[in-house]
């Protein structure tokens, strides 16, 4: 799917009305943000952010039930159906995920693999060895795909 700014543009002047149901989204801001990342292969990847009081599944289901609406008013002829989803392991984010994509691959936020690595790798006292440890997983983090993870995953 393809969006262009000026569509996006047009899309955000028709919702930026705060609209009288809790239940539909609107846009909050008038600036045009996005975040990206680009793979190994140099494949552009967007991302998203939201920020939510709780973290229920049916608040992740209205916001991805959100994306995927206002994506398919953008560009009705497409449904947008995301690959994987990158999260922090969360179960309410991983089922709304499923819920309203019917995906349910998910893999884990680098940041928070990092975060649990070094709470666990503490516990070797040798340095050498805990920096070895955090090497070889630094390496399979990079492998750009499930077959090459696997096969890198075997020679650990």
């Amino acid at each position: 799917m393809t969006i262009r700014l000026g569509e996006m543009e047009e899309w955000r002047l028709k919702n930026e009305k705060i609209p009288d149901s809790d239940d539909e989204a609107f846009v909050c801001s008038h600036e045009i943000q996005y975040e990206d990342v680009e793979d190994i292969d140099r494949k552009f990847h967007p991302i998203g952010l939201s920020v939510c009081t709780e973290e229920k599944q049916k608040d992740f289901e209205f916001i991805f039930k959100a994306i995927r609406d206002g994506l398919f008013k953008l560009d009705n002829s497409s449904t947008y159906k995301p690959d994987v989803l990158i999260a922090d392991g969360s179960d309410a984010i991983r089922n709304a995920f499923n819920c309203i994509f019917e995906s349910n691959k998910m893999v884990m936020c680098w940041a928070h693999v990092r975060i649990y690595l070094d709470k666990k790798l503490c516990l070797i006292n040798d340095n050498n060895e805990r920096h070895e440890v955090i090497s070889d997983i630094e390496k399979l983090q990079i492998c750009n795909s499930t077959h090459y993870f696997q096969l890198a995953l075997e020679l650990f």
